[in-house]
């Protein structure tokens, strides 16, 4: 049980219905997961062979049949092993769907950044990143005698195809490619055979493979390793590798608009990593949500003092945080590798409701507080922010102001202060501030008097501030 009473046992295979639990788990977050899409977002959903066919159909339920893209086929081993009793267990399943699959997805799709990975510059060409081909065909100089004829090397040397193949052009159009500096010799233009530059601004239409080798987007001895050189000692099964997730946000591109990536599934962290890292790679301002119950860890009795799933996930975050900025170097000042670490709990205002038969005068004291008495200063300003529907991950300060704790949110659009007593002294420096917004304990005042004269503070030093209380 958590602590909310709350059930937080496994659905093991020999319940009876795991399926069907496993199934009223999931549809819930897919339905959620849905609204929350943007309408050109991608969902990924990782799976194995044993669950696969029924999140097929959920995911056909939820985000209808048309919006489904594709099965991704990660290879997660780089060799097969003994797991299983009938085929190693070598892939897993990656469900694709899209909000809306519309053409803005299928563009997105045609010029994902995998592809555009292979693409590189070299030699700073003006005409920007390029792959190259073999400038030589299978066809013998006796097949073609017309595409087998020299050419000169940088150096001014004589270059002749081999005579088990020609070049894959005529003269004409080979001396073309020369003038246009089309040929690449290698770095130090020195290669027996040269090769032809092909610029990515010429690609065309290119979509991604739906097989994801474990070269490109890593394996589970990668994610293993990986967790091991930032975790030491600490135990936690399989996690998965974050070039995989790099390598799917490459999947989908960033758009012009902030980009929030959403794990219902946190574990280790792993998400978050991947987007740190591809946020310094190629400057992007994606922002990462992670979802974790706090699930006791594989071994809670480790010297780590790491003893839920949720610690671990948060201390992989500081560390891969510092590892990002460390191997940022120079650049290291641009990148916010930043998180806030925020807990599902109930209101924190207490429950003062009751009926005029279920109170008696010596009753009423207990009723007076708004506040549950073990509730931070954070806690009720956490509340305050999802009351008034504001940005959690908005920047907070924590200042004194006339000996008092006070918040300052968003460079000080909205201040509070949770002290338990403030003074006409507090509450005037907070209003000559001039907040949009700025909020107090109700209790925190004298009388109501004392409350109303704080009301008039602000409307004669700062008519613009709305103000409340708690």
């Amino acid at each position: 049980m958590s602590d909310t009473g709350d059930r937080l046992m496994a659905n093991t295979e020999a319940n009876g219905r795991f399926h069907s639990d496993w199934l009223s788990m999931m549809y819930p977050r897919l339905k959620l997961a849905r609204n929350l899409l943007a309408e050109d977002g991608l969902i990924f959903m990782s799976i194995d062979s044993g669950e696969a066919a029924s999140l097929r159909k959920l995911g056909d339920e939820v985000f209808g049949e048309s919006n489904f893209v594709d099965a991704l086929v990660w290879q997660k081993k780089v060799s097969p092993s003994n797991d299983s009793q009938f085929f190693s267990n070598d892939h897993e399943t990656i469900l694709v769907y899209a909000r809306r699959k519309n053409p803005g997805v299928v563009e997105r799709l045609e010029r994902n950044d995998q592809h555009n990975k292979y693409y590189t510059n070299p030699d700073g060409d003006p005409r920007g990143r390029w792959n190259s081909v073999v400038a030589t065909s299978n066809k013998t100089a006796a097949e073609r005698p017309n595409l087998y004829y020299p050419i000169l090397s940088p150096s001014g040397e004589e270059v002749w195809p081999p005579r088990t193949a020609s070049w894959k052009y005529s003269r004409e159009t080979m001396q073309a490619l020369i003038a246009d500096d089309r040929l690449y010799w290698g770095a130090d233009g020195r290669s027996a055979m040269p090769r032809i530059k092909k610029f990515l601004s010429e690609a065309g239409k290119v979509v991604p493979r739906n097989v994801l080798g474990h070269q490109d987007y890593g394996s589970t001895q990668l994610g293993a390793s990986e967790f091991r050189e930032l975790m030491g000692d600490v135990p936690f099964d399989y996690p998965k590798p974050s070039k995989l997730i790099e390598g799917l946000l490459a999947l989908s591109p960033v758009s012009s608009e902030p980009t929030i990536v959403l794990d219902f599934f946190g574990g280790s962290g792993t998400t978050g990593q991947a987007v740190m890292q591809a946020c310094a790679r190629d400057g992007s301002q994606r922002q990462f949500i992670l979802i974790q119950l706090p699930e006791m860890s594989p071994d809670a009795s480790s010297d780590s003092g790491l003893q839920t799933i949720a610690d671990i996930a948060r201390e992989r975050l500081r560390r891969a945080g510092r590892s990002v900025l460390s191997s940022a170097g120079m650049s290291a000042g641009t990148i916010d590798v930043g998180f806030r670490s925020l807990h599902v709990s109930s209101t924190s205002k207490t429950d003062v409701l009751r009926t005029a038969d279920a109170t008696d005068q010596l009753g009423l004291d207990g009723l007076e507080p708004s506040i549950k008495s073990d509730r931070s200063g954070e806690d009720l300003l956490f509340q305050v922010l999802l009351d008034w529907g504001l940005e959690l991950s908005s920047p907070i300060e924590r200042e004194a102001v006339d000996g008092r704790e006070v918040f300052s949110v968003d460079g000080g659009a909205l201040i509070a202060c949770f002290a338990e007593s403030v003074s006409p002294e507090t509450v005037r420096r907070i209003a000559e501030r001039g907040p949009l917004r700025a909020v107090f304990r109700d209790d925190a005042f004298e009388s109501d008097a004392a409350r109303i004269n704080a009301e008039q503070v602000f409307r004669e030093v700062s008519p613009a501030t709305e103000v409340r209380t708690i």
